[in-house]
C-alpha cells in the first residue's frame, strides 16, 4: 500500500507493554462511553467523554510525534 508516514514515535516500539496499556485504556474509555451515551445521563456522559479525551491525550503525548 501506499501510506503516509508514520507520525509514531520510536517508543511504540520499544515500548510495547506501555503502548498496549494505552491501546486497552483507549478501547475500555470507548466502550464505556457507548454504554452510556443512550441513557440521557448527560453527567456520566460528559465523564465518559472526559475519560475518551484523557485516554487519547495520554497515548498521543506518549507516543505520538507532534505535527509539524
Amino acid at each position: 500500500g501506499n501510506y503516509q508516514p508514520s507520525r509514531a514515535k520510536p517508543e511504540i516500539w520499544t515500548q510495547p507493554e506501555a503502548f498496549k496499556k494505552a491501546q486497552t485504556g483507549y478501547l475500555t474509555a470507548v466502550d464505556q462511553l457507548v454504554a452510556v451515551s443512550g441513557s440521557g445521563d448527560m453527567p456520566k456522559i460528559k465523564s465518559a467523554v472526559d475519560e475518551v479525551q484523557t485516554s487519547c491525550k495520554t497515548c498521543h503525548d506518549q507516543f505520538r510525534l507532534d505535527r509539524k
